[in-house]
């Protein structure tokens, strides 16, 4: 089996984005993501992207890259981890959380506030430290993952 990895990044749009084009944005990604094997989740929220993607190394490394090239929109923060033992999140080619589907912690909007955070400070001893950020997707993933079922 090919290493795993997974990348959580922050970007600001470049453009506007309405719920037609979110919802085009999304589809084609889950089509992309399902060809390549390549999980996780996408959440939109004032003109910020919140995403986490997850599969074998060289997938999640073609893709970061793509995003990268992306002009509609800029990578504010990025953490890749090469060394992802197991999928969080095995059953969404894309997920597409929606701020009226989440949970009442909202996990979500403390990982954007501190990712926002470290690209103001300039990764200030303030910001959650990378291995705690993980966790919090991890609690993300099992929450999501329960809905599920």
């Amino acid at each position: 089996m090919a290493p795993l990895a997974c990348v959580l990044y922050l970007s600001i749009e470049n453009e506007s984005f309405n719920e037609t084009s979110l919802h085009q944005l999304v589809y084609k990604a889950q089509e992309e993501n399902k060809n390549h094997g390549v999980t996780g989740f996408l959440y939109y929220k004032q003109n910020h992207f919140f995403q986490y993607v997850e599969g074998n190394q060289l997938d999640v490394n073609n893709l970061l890259n793509s995003l990268k090239k992306d002009t509609r929109h800029k990578i504010l923060e990025c953490i890749y981890d090469d060394q992802l033992h197991a999928r969080r999140f095995p059953n969404w080619n894309m997920g597409d959380l929606k701020t009226n589907q989440l949970m009442q912690i909202k996990f979500e909007d403390l990982i954007i506030e501190n990712l926002l955070y470290r690209k103001v400070r300039n990764n200030s001893p303030i910001a959650i430290e990378n291995h705690n950020l993980w966790k919090l997707i991890d609690n993300l993933a099992f929450f999501q993952n329960s809905d599920l079922q």
